[in-house]
């Protein structure tokens, strides 16, 4: 009797992991296509923010805009920042995700 109970656990483990398997497959190519996202928008949107960071500081130093607009341009140029910032989080994520489903794959 146990040995049938053995075979059955061996059986559902195995289409466990054979369900697991496609997941994981995807789960990789998601971390790897937000990794060369974050990479390759980094640059730019870090360039971006910052200017909109300075500009802001500037345009109120220099009495060109007022106190309001300022704030907003530093908000917007924070958000610009940062958003890169997201995507790398979500990649590691993905990939804690994808490690926790491999060990679970693995025993």
């Amino acid at each position: 009797m146990f040995f049938v109970f053995r075979i059955i656990k061996g059986l559902i483990g195995l289409i466990f992991k054979l369900i697991l398997l496609p997941l994981v497959l995807v789960l990789t190519i998601v971390q790897c296509v937000c990794i060369v996202a974050a990479h390759l928008s980094a640059l730019f949107f870090n360039l971006v923010g910052g200017i909109f960071i300075v500009t802001g500081i500037l345009s109120y130093y220099f009495e060109l805009e007022p106190i309001d607009v300022m704030w907003r341009m530093i908000a917007s140029g924070t958000a610009l920042y940062i958003l890169p910032m997201l995507v790398r989080e979500f990649a590691v994520w993905t990939a804690l995700i994808k490690e926790t489903l491999m060990i679970r794959l693995l025993t």
